[in-house]
């Protein structure tokens, strides 16, 4: 079973993209998990909602919290910028998560029990209240304002739910660059909508009865060595993508191709596998 290191592994971090930012789910206080909903009784509230759920996390401490590092200065306002920086970027479907942590995170709250984060069970006290309250509010791939705790603020995101769908598959894909966007290079001279037009009919004609994937990808993919490989990308899990494009290929059931999708590359258009 083979993997190939792609295009879409990103290197840098990209705060802003063609492709926008999503919305960001403000904190929740505890106490709000004690109200019931409106028109519901309580137990039919508690019964609807999960019981446990993957968490991705990043800590910014400020100086004098517990467990900040002795080359932590900022100030608690410092500390609340910064998280809210990290908040924004990760609520962008084309940026890496765990690439913000490294980068710019004091701590990233991971386990093993879950992909790239954490398992957390309802009230088992893992997590500061107020953390595990906002985190239950979020659904998947959701990111949430930063959480102030005893420790520093934390930016968190709700991961997919891998106890019920795969946490690996595999994908090909063909690359329809434009002038600008990331990884372009010097021959790509067409506009962002001269692209989209490109990869709309090449995904019509990826569907259509007998296509041949392989001669599309050599006919239009923009990724480097894209024709030797026939755009494929392996065997891959979750955290590895761009979050647009990890978003789709695993909606894809075996043998789907996807509508266009767009990340900071490009436009993409996806084959699922296995």
């Amino acid at each position: 079973m083979k993997t190939h290191v792609a295009i879409l592994f990103p290197t840098i971090l990209v705060a802003i993209s063609a492709c926008g930012h999503a919305a960001m789910r403000p904190a929740i206080p505890a106490a709000a998990l004690t109200s019931e909903a409106p028109g519901m009784p309580a137990a039919a509230t508690q019964a609807s909602a999960p019981g446990r759920i993957c968490v991705r996390m990043i800590e910014v401490k400020w100086s004098g919290v517990p467990g900040a590092a002795p080359t932590v200065h900022r100030t608690e306002d410092q500390a609340r910028i910064r998280a809210e920086m990290i908040a924004n970027s990760a609520a962008d479907p084309t940026s890496h998560f765990e690439e913000l942590a490294h980068n710019y995170g004091d701590a990233a709250i991971v386990g093993t029990t879950c992909e790239t984060g954490k398992l957390v069970t309802r009230g088992d006290g893992t997590l500061d209240a107020n953390v595990e309250a906002t985190a239950f509010g979020l659904t998947v791939n959701e990111v949430a304002a930063p959480v102030r705790t005893a420790h520093g603020f934390v930016v968190l995101m709700r991961g997919p739910d891998t106890t019920a769908a795969p946490t690996e598959i595999s994908a090909r894909h063909i690359l329809i660059s434009f002038h600008g966007a990331s990884g372009a290079t010097e021959a790509v001279t067409r506009t962002r909508e001269e692209a989209l037009v490109l990869a709309q009919a090449v995904a019509t004609q990826a569907r259509a009865p007998g296509a041949d994937w392989d001669a599309l990808v050599r006919q239009h993919s923009d990724e480097p060595q894209a024709a030797e490989r026939q755009g494929d990308l392996g065997r891959f899990g979750h955290g590895r993508m761009v979050r647009a494009f990890e978003r789709a290929a695993f909606a894809l059931n075996v043998g789907e191709i996807s509508e266009v999708v767009e990340t900071n590359f490009g436009f993409h258009v996806i084959h699922r596998y296995e």
